[in-house]
């Protein structure tokens, strides 16, 4: 079945349909998103949201171009989108941490950093290991990538990878434990 016919029948939600659409496309998305995020995890989750946007999107496709580059467009823009996220995200717990040891003599200011200091010790004792670490060697000791991945013995890109996914369980950690950390 020709891309045309299988994109009439996704339109008309014959089931299977999208699937054998996308099938031909999946392997050079993934390589993309692998090499724009540097991580399989994260490559792999920006695959995932590009096929449902694209899923959902679908009826809006008009062949003004070709459905391999409508595609790369929705896996670009997932991407910028999840990068600047991240972004976001990296500066608020980093200012979050800064502030919790930070040095003051005033009164107020010193509960609330320790209130901070109390709620980043409770969300990263929830958290494995594997992205604990790293999070407190960046943000606590303020290490770079190169020497993080030097004392744990993992590659940069492992180092990326985990302090990037450690932000977000800690953001959720921070969340549930009722630490009012913006979420995206």
């Amino acid at each position: 079945m020709n891309e045309c016919t299988l994109l009439e029948k996704a339109k008309q939600g014959e089931p299977g349909a999208f699937d054998a659409l996308v099938r031909p496309h999946q392997e050079r998305l993934y390589k993309l998103a692998l090499v724009l995020s540097r991580s399989h995890e994260d490559a792999e989750d920006i695959l995932q949201d590009t096929l449902i946007r694209a899923y959902k999107s679908l009826q809006a496709f008009r062949g003004e171009c070709a459905f391999a580059t409508w595609l790369t467009r929705i896996l670009l823009n997932v991407t910028r989108n999840k990068l600047r996220s991240e972004q976001r995200l990296h500066l608020r717990l980093r200012l979050m941490w800064m502030s919790a040891l930070g040095k003051s003599n005033d009164p107020g200011e010193r509960l609330d950093r320790h209130e901070r200091r109390e709620f980043l010790r409770r969300a990263l004792v929830g958290l494995p290991s594997h992205y604990r670490e790293p999070l407190v060697m960046f943000h606590y000791q303020n290490m770079s990538y190169q020497e993080i991945a030097d004392v744990l013995q993992v590659p940069v890109g492992t180092v990326r990878s985990r302090l990037a996914k450690g932000r977000r369980l800690l953001q959720r950690a921070l969340l549930a434990l009722g630490y009012p950390v913006e979420n995206d």
